[in-house]
């Protein structure tokens, strides 16, 4: 594994929104309201140098390129849950491929989702999300009769 120190100004900028979030959720941010909820927030450590073995298991385990830094999977305004691209500062249109098919998939699947290049516009915006009504019905209190029919015809294989 490479223990190559480099600037990534990105992470440094993730670390910044989540130290300010854990703050927030605990009540301990100055001139900010507790937000429990803020506590739920989460990354998704898809992307950093790692060897061959360690890849590849990853990847069999399901990680794949294109996934989303960050995930609060609250729904709020009528959304799912809210995904975050976080970007090195000025990096803002700097996603991939992936990144843009998964962005327009969350997207077309009901979930608020935001690419920020500063903690402070990830902070912004999970403020505005998590100042949204809930979501009534969010989708683990509701099934279509589709998914109740295909509910029924897994137990019957059970």
């Amino acid at each position: 594994m490479p223990n190559k120190k480099r600037n990534d100004p990105e992470h440094q900028e993730q670390i910044k929104l989540i130290s300010r979030c854990r703050l927030s959720s605990a009540g301990l941010l100055t001139g900010y309201p507790k937000i429990p909820e803020l506590g739920k927030i989460y990354s998704v450590p898809n992307g950093g140098l790692r060897t061959v073995t360690e890849a590849s298991k990853l990847k069999n385990e399901g990680v794949r390129a294109g996934v989303l830094d960050l995930a609060l999977d609250t729904a709020h305004g009528g959304f799912f849950g809210l995904k975050i691209e976080m970007k090195a500062p000025g990096k803002i249109t700097n996603t991939s491929d992936e990144q843009d098919d998964e962005i327009e998939f969350l997207d077309e699947g009901g979930y608020c989702v935001r690419v920020c290049d500063t903690w402070q516009k990830a902070w912004e915006h999970l403020l505005w999300y998590v100042s949204l009504p809930n979501t009534i019905g969010t989708p683990a209190k509701v099934k279509t009769s589709i998914q109740k029919e295909l509910s029924k015809l897994i137990r019957a294989e059970l």
